[in-house]
């Protein structure tokens, strides 16, 4: 995320099954919260931002995720989902 780096993630439930991209896209959307959250002590003014742009999004959210969008904000993580 500091190092602006792009990930491509292709969690097709035609590729790796159903079962398996709810699973690995619920530990991409922890593992983005968390580096985002470890931001805490970094000025936000140095915070560079990051964009997580995301399809079929009604596969990985829940109500306390959808609710965590706008906390991340402030980490100056935007989110662009499709459903």
């Amino acid at each position: 995320m500091d190092e602006k780096k792009i990930i491509l993630v292709n969690l097709s439930k035609g590729h790796v099954g159903a079962d398996v991209a709810h699973i690995l896209g619920a530990i991409f959307i922890t593992s983005i919260t968390s580096v985002a959250f470890s931001r805490v002590d970094v000025d936000e003014g140095d915070r560079n931002p990051f964009m997580v742009y995301m399809d079929e999004i009604h596969n990985f959210t829940t109500l306390s995720l959808v609710n965590m969008f706008s906390e991340l904000l402030k980490f100056k993580v935007g989110f662009v989902l499709v459903y």
